[in-house]
């Protein structure tokens, strides 16, 4: 996990573009998914909504993923409406276990300030690092605002 923060202005969106670009650019890819953070669109600004987006585009990134995550929707039907923590364990983390020796990805995270939730960086930083040594092999990479 590396989370880069630092005030508007400083190069933030141009280093997630650099970052986002060299990922995709592998062959094959390893830009497995992405969140861009805006206070100006009500879906990109839901906390909700970030573990949720991000594992659609994982399960379409790795099919194998996409397969178990069926069977998490199945079995958890409310899952979208959990808070974060429960989101990442039962859609990132368990579905991860078996697929890990096959799913190397990179996952882009920018503009966690932008949420509108109270303590939006808080709660996914502290979320993804009660699970970092499950996680691997994927790759967060998050910028926001220091506050």
């Amino acid at each position: 996990i590396f989370w880069l923060n630092g005030a508007a202005g400083t190069g933030k969106a141009t280093i997630v573009t650099t970052v986002s670009h060299g990922c995709s650019a592998q062959q094959p890819s390893v830009l497995g998914a992405s969140f861009l953070c805006s206070q100006d669109e009500k879906d990109c600004s839901d906390l909700r909504l970030i573990f949720t987006t991000i594992v659609y585009q994982l399960a379409l990134f790795h099919p194998g993923f996409g397969k178990q995550i069926s069977l998490v929707r199945k079995a958890n039907p409310d899952i979208g409406d959990r808070y974060s923590e429960q989101q990442l364990r039962k859609l990132i983390v368990e579905p991860l276990n078996s697929v890990r020796n096959s799913f190397p990805a990179c996952v882009v995270v920018d503009g966690l300030d932008e949420c509108k939730d109270t303590a939006p960086i808080s709660i996914i930083l502290a979320a993804l690092s009660k699970h970092v040594t499950n996680l691997t092999p994927l790759r967060f990479f998050t910028t926001s605002r220091p506050e």
